[in-house]
């Protein structure tokens, strides 16, 4: 059996519909209270998840052999509450592996975040790099990582951390709260203005992954014998511009939606010439214990596109 907290949510509801299809045990933990079953997540077992309760949290855990922990405050919530984001993310997490140890779960996969090395993320990055968080999300997330590591030192459980950059791709369903992230506000911008308009430096360089890469990523650590410990970049190991983002939506929506939508930019001009180092965060690491990962994102700019069509157009 496998818990995914967080698993209604952007990146939880693929990977718990990806390893459900790959044939696991798929238990959900919500704190959303009494979530109706429909054909979309019936198969699941679904459990209220408090992270400020041990029993709940036991009661989570219980015949559990892996935990994928993702339920956490996203960036814009830290940002305006960063006392909160360290109880989420932070003593949150302490209390969720505090209570696997206890339930003799084998393996926690902690979903932290690259932007723990700083902000803006620029030049090479490794895992041998020290972490520098700025942000309440990177810092709640970086001291989050630390429970994750002692634990796993101390032999008491087996614990991965994944540091992940931009995950890209289509929700499970439109109402899950993804909409305010660069890639797939652009795609809904085509569909409801026929235009993109970006307003942060059109330089800035981001490391974009695919969802569905990210869930292959998952389904290897839990399956492979080598793969049980240690802090990774989960990272497609090249770098886009948002301008060169925008120019790859532009291009799918022709061939996709047939129509190419312009892109505006609003930054000043003076801005636009800035240009920081050129990012490149590693993943390397993940790749000597033999998972590859496809970089190409184009097909999952095609499904969100799709999908916007679908939920968003009038």
């Amino acid at each position: 059996m496998v818990l995914i907290t967080g698993g209604f949510g952007y990146l939880g509801g693929r990977i718990a519909e990806h390893l459900l299809k790959s044939g696991y045990s798929v238990r959900i933990g919500t704190h959303r209270g009494n979530v109706a079953c429909d054909e979309s997540n019936s198969s699941y077992e679904i459990v209220n998840l408090n992270l400020f309760d041990n029993k709940s949290l036991e009661e989570a855990c219980h015949n559990v052999s892996i935990v994928i922990h993702l339920a956490a405050m996203n960036a814009q919530s830290c940002a305006k509450e960063p006392k909160k984001a360290c109880q989420v993310n932070t003593d949150g997490t302490s209390n969720l592996i505090n209570a696997a140890i206890k339930e003799n779960v084998d393996s926690f996969i902690y979903f932290s975040t690259a932007h723990v090395y700083g902000s803006p993320l620029e030049g090479s990055i490794t895992e041998n790099m020290r972490p520098s968080p700025h942000h309440p999300y990177a810092s709640s997330h970086y001291l989050a990582e630390d429970y994750v590591i002692n634990a796993s030192k101390n032999k008491l459980i087996n614990g991965v951390i994944l540091r992940l950059s931009n995950a890209i791709g289509t929700p499970i369903h439109k109402n899950v709260n993804c909409w305010m992230l660069v890639s797939n506000d652009l795609c809904k911008q085509v569909v409801t203005k026929k235009i993109m308009t970006i307003r942060s430096n059109a330089f800035l360089e981001r490391d974009f992954i695919s969802i569905s890469e990210v869930c292959k990523v998952v389904e290897n650590i839990i399956t492979s014998l080598n793969l049980k410990e240690g802090v990774f970049n989960l990272t497609s190991g090249t770098s886009l511009t948002l301008m060169e983002l925008a120019n790859l939506i532009s291009k799918r929506s022709s061939s996709m939606l047939q129509y190419t939508p312009q892109i505006e930019y609003v930054t000043k001009k003076d801005s636009l010439s800035i240009h920081t180092k050129n990012l490149y965060i590693s993943n390397n690491k993940l790749k000597k214990y033999g998972v590859k990962i496809n970089k190409d994102i184009s097909f999952e700019i095609d499904d969100l596109l799709v999908n916007c069509n679908k939920w968003f157009s009038k």
